[in-house]
């Protein structure tokens, strides 16, 4: 199985299990910022949000990778992983300015 697919893969398994357990703030997964684990009203907001944006992200990787295997092979592992970061990147800004606006922080 190529690494792009097992990434996928991970990613959206994960993303099942932060929005099934969004609620606890012991579980290992999930989005832990200093605004986020203020109460658990922060805590699974942010992770419905995380949770949410993160099948999204993981469901279109996995479906760039079936519809256009050929492009995706020209990229390397390296360049897969920087991906990734940076739609995690964009995922944390996003989720920072949502409990702001929320919980008028």
């Amino acid at each position: 199985m190529p690494f792009e697919l097992k990434l996928s893969v991970c990613l959206f398994l994960i993303s099942i299990s932060i929005l099934l357990l969004r609620g606890n703030r012991n579980w290992i997964f999930g989005y832990r910022s200093p605004r986020a684990i203020r109460t658990h009203k922060h805590y699974a907001y942010a992770n419905t949000i995380y949770g949410s944006g993160m099948l999204l992200i993981s469901s279109f990787y996995l479906a760039l990778l079936t519809w256009f295997p050929r492009w995706y092979k020209q990229v390397s592992e390296t360049e897969h992983l920087l991906i990734a970061i940076s739609y995690f990147a964009i995922l944390f800004l996003i989720i920072e300015l949502k409990l702001q606006k929320a919980f008028k922080e």
